[in-house]
């Protein structure tokens, strides 16, 4: 296995605890909301694992802590992605 597919394999077992948990409810909340709109549950769990490899990415970029509003702002925003600015 690649570290890639690792990585991925990673991201998807943390979402799926994350909505197994409800924690956060915005998680959860995510994955309901792209159902329901016709995303797959592997498109679905792909959109949300984005979301939290961009938090991922901007907490070890800046330095700072996990923002658990702009993680949350980020899965109320899909499926547009974080990173995409309109």
């Amino acid at each position: 296995m690649s570290e890639a597919d690792k990585a991925r394999q990673a991201l998807y077992a943390t979402v799926t605890r994350q909505i197994e948990s409800n924690t956060p409810p915005a998680a959860g909340k995510a994955m309901k909301r792209l159902r329901e709109k016709g995303y797959s549950d592997e498109q679905a769990m792909g959109l949300i694992a984005a979301a939290l490899s961009h938090e991922m990415t901007t907490v070890m970029k800046s330095g700072t802590t996990y923002n658990a509003a702009r993680y949350a702002k980020s899965l109320d925003r899909l499926p547009k992605l974080p990173w995409s600015k309109a």
